[in-house]
């Protein structure tokens, strides 16, 4: 693992490199009847699987194998979803670290939705996961991760609710609670576990004022807390002596307002502005951290099957790098900028292609880096081809690059292909 950067959405871009949205037609089974079941069967070759600095990097080829199972209904009131999803990867040359050739992660979706009246609704959704795929370790409105395998098993689980109330046609009101947890499995100083293991709550209340039909006005306010739980040594320096995980924790607030727009029925964005303060409370030398937030995203549905998506976020974020100084100072978390956009089309009959990308810069805020930038770079295309309403192949290649300072030694190049099968029903 590397650095991270600030996403949006449940359904945070950048999915694991061989479950990328490749096959828009098979997924509309579910609309059918209430269940749907699928499995892929995936060739891949690796050229960093351990995203390693050139000349330590390891390259793999292997094979996946992914089931998945889908259930849900609409009601006239209440809407119940709930997923499955296994990615089970075998690698040619794995890691000798690894405990064997196999990796597994197993993802848990569920989703409630239930309309008191014409006023009032209530939104509940958990997310699980447990395994080794990082795309899928991370979790919306907080870091998204590169793409290294971390071996064992890792956890994380993500749970909100968003109760909207219509007070007039003017105003309504959205009140939300957010937990995010992190569990790592490995252990000891310095480990994932000691710089990562945390549990976020986070609660936002936003007025949304009607000003047009097509129009939304948004003032909010939202806090945080980052409460780090890995209870390990991750740094020492002469003046502080041992720095343990929870030396991080912080509290945060941040105002905002912005505006959500429909330009046309296929076109709609949303853009929120405002400030971050962030203090970290078991730091006495650690000042307030105060900066910019943002948070944009831009979709057009050009066709039932085809659309694009871009977005923008900024945010201050957990770092997994700790840097100390000679004078004690180390890295508290990072301000991270996250532009990113696909394109799904449509460009035969049963063929589809997938394009995207995501750019992040992370700037170190403490540290012997302080001040100092990393960035990630990810590109993927995918092509999808539909021989049946229940079979389709699919081929893509994903390209990888960080860039970070020296002295870390985060720096890497990785190139991923992958070619293979998926069935639904």
């Amino acid at each position: 693992m590397k650095t991270y950067a600030a996403s949006v959405g449940l359904l945070a871009f950048g999915t694991s490199f061989l479950g990328a949205v490749e096959n828009a037609a098979l997924n509309s089974q579910q609309t059918t009847k209430p269940w749907s079941v699928s499995a892929s069967l995936r060739g891949f070759y690796d050229s960093n699987i351990n995203s390693a600095p050139s000349g330590s990097a390891q390259e793999s080829s292997g094979f996946q194998i992914s089931p998945s199972i889908n259930y849900g209904f609409v009601g006239e009131r209440t809407s119940v979803n709930f997923g499955y999803f296994l990615a089970a990867n075998w690698y040619d040359n794995p890691v000798s670290t690894w405990s064997g050739p196999w990796e597994l992660t197993q993802t848990i979706q569920a989703a409630l939705s239930h309309t008191f009246n014409p006023r009032i609704n209530v939104l509940v959704q958990d997310s699980f996961v447990i395994g080794q795929e990082p795309d899928v370790l991370q979790v919306a409105n907080t870091p998204l991760a590169t793409s290294q395998t971390i071996n064992g098993d890792n956890i994380r689980n993500y749970a909100s609710a968003d109760l909207n109330l219509q007070v007039t046609s003017l105003l309504g009101f959205q009140f939300g609670y957010g937990n995010s947890l992190y569990n790592y499995d490995d252990s000891g100083p310095g480990s994932n576990s000691a710089l990562l293991d945390r549990m976020e709550n986070a609660f936002h209340l936003d007025s949304r004022w009607t000003l047009q039909p097509q129009t939304i006005g948004i003032v909010g306010y939202r806090y945080n807390n980052v409460n780090y739980t890995g209870d390990e040594v991750i740094g020492f320096s002469v003046p502080t002596g041992f720095i343990k995980s929870d030396n991080r924790n912080s509290n945060g607030n941040t105002i905002y307002g912005g505006v959500e727009h429909t330009f046309t029925p296929d076109i709609a964005g949303k853009l929120t502005m405002g400030a971050q303060f962030n203090s970290f409370y078991n730091d006495s030398a650690a000042s307030t951290k105060t900066t910019p937030y943002v948070q944009g995203s831009l979709t057009y549905m050009y066709r039932a099957t085809s659309s694009i998506q871009a977005g923008v976020s900024l945010m201050q974020s957990p770092i997994d790098t700790v840097a100390t100084t000679s004078t004690g100072s180390y890295v508290l978390n990072a301000e991270s900028l996250v532009i990113y956009g696909s394109w799904v089309h449509e460009i035969l009959p049963k063929l589809y292609s997938n394009v995207n990308g995501a750019f992040q810069q992370s700037k170190y805020n403490g540290g012997s880096v302080n001040g100092d930038s990393s960035f990630y770079y990810r590109v993927g295309a995918s092509l999808a081809y539909e021989f049946t309403k229940y079979l389709s192949a699919n081929v893509g290649y994903n390209w990888d690059q960080s860039d970070a300072p020296d002295q870390l030694n985060q720096s890497y190049n990785r190139n991923r292909v992958y070619i293979g099968l998926t069935a639904a029903y």
